[in-house]
């Protein structure tokens, strides 16, 4: 901003975008688990849940991320989708590791009022997949048809680390080409949870951020052409948009930037 742009003008922050982690235990050991503890049977009730759900409708959210653990793990998650079909203008997000996803909860899935699913695959092959979060690909990939089949959207998140970033963008070919997914998502591991343990093991540097963001520019094109937006979101945000920052090269960003 310059002077001539005027003084800034300070306002309220603004909440956008929930998320309620339903349950505390997962049926899986990810060496990157951002929540920790995942051996703890804990959860929220369902009407707990839509007491937070109608807030969030009342205050305006855009969304509201229904997560865990691993939500499908909830004592009640049929009541879960049931009370979050009580959304109107805010929409829902699921997501879930799909190693539960069976025909039974696939039907409840597609049922439900969700805006879109959202779910955890790391990699085309097993060994990629499993280099940080159980070779499990085949239960996955076998839950994930049965999501996709419900006709909701489905978002493929995948953490990129130091096992799996060289291969990443198989992954997304993959999805094009087998129709499993209308986005790809990228994100760097965090330093929470479980994954403080493992983090020196999995991080990834800034030479490392560069070179997957170069990989999803030189192939966001032809995926979204193929169906499949792939986004790096640990480095632009989702919407995919570059800053005019970036230099042509797309090797650094202008010194400006890389200062603050």
């Amino acid at each position: 901003m310059t002077p001539a742009d005027g003084p800034a003008v300070e306002r309220d922050p603004v909440l956008l975008r929930a998320v309620v982690d339903g349950v505390q235990h997962c049926n899986l050991r990810c060496l990157y688990c951002h929540p920790g503890e995942v051996w703890r049977e804990q959860h929220l009730p369902a009407e707990r849940m839509a007491a937070v759900f109608a807030a969030a409708e009342d205050a305006g959210l855009l969304e509201v991320v229904i997560s865990g653990g691993e939500i499908t793990l909830h004592p009640e998650f049929g009541r879960v989708l049931d009370v979050a079909s009580r959304l109107r203008r805010t929409a829902s997000t699921l997501i879930t590791n799909a190693t539960r996803a069976d025909p039974g909860v696939a039907d409840m899935i597609g049922g439900s009022n969700l805006t879109r699913v959202c779910v955890s695959v790391d990699g085309a092959d097993n060994a990629t997949h499993g280099s940080a979060r159980g070779k499990n690909l085949p239960r996955v990939l076998a839950g994930l048809r049965l999501i996709r089949a419900t006709g909701k959207p489905v978002t493929v998140i995948t953490v990129v680390h130091r096992g799996n970033l060289e291969r990443v963008l198989d992954l997304s070919y993959r999805l094009a080409a087998e129709g499993l997914a209308d986005q790809h998502h990228l994100c760097a591991p965090s330093y929470s949870g479980a994954a403080r343990e493992h983090y020196d093991d999995l991080k990834l540097v800034w030479e490392d951020y560069l070179r997957v963001q170069g990989r999803v520019d030189d192939a966001h094109r032809e995926l979204a052409g193929r169906g499949v937006f792939v986004t790096f979101n640990s480095f632009w945000p989702a919407t995919g948009r570059r800053s005019p920052c970036w230099t042509a090269a797309g090797a650094s960003l202008c010194s400006s930037c890389r200062s603050r």
